[in-house]
């Protein structure tokens, strides 16, 4: 899961409403990312894993990492 920076800088965004919020989001692209790779069938270690990616998604993230908002 992302770290400290990570919430930072989800918490400095406008519409920040709490950690809960961005969780879900997560888990929404966690989903539709399983879904959309279409491997068949899926662990259960597949369907609790949120992989980075589910939260760096997020338009609150840059598309690398910078110095002001590293991974």
């Amino acid at each position: 899961m992302p770290g400290h920076h990570s919430y930072k800088r989800c918490r400095e965004q406008p519409r920040f409403a709490n950690a809960r919020n961005a969780i879900e989001r997560a888990r929404l692209r966690h989903a539709k990312r399983l879904v959309d790779d279409g491997v068949g069938a899926l662990s259960r270690d597949d369907l609790k894993r949120l992989e980075t990616e589910d939260f760096f998604a997020s338009r609150v993230f840059p598309a690398e990492p910078t110095e002001e908002h590293p991974r």
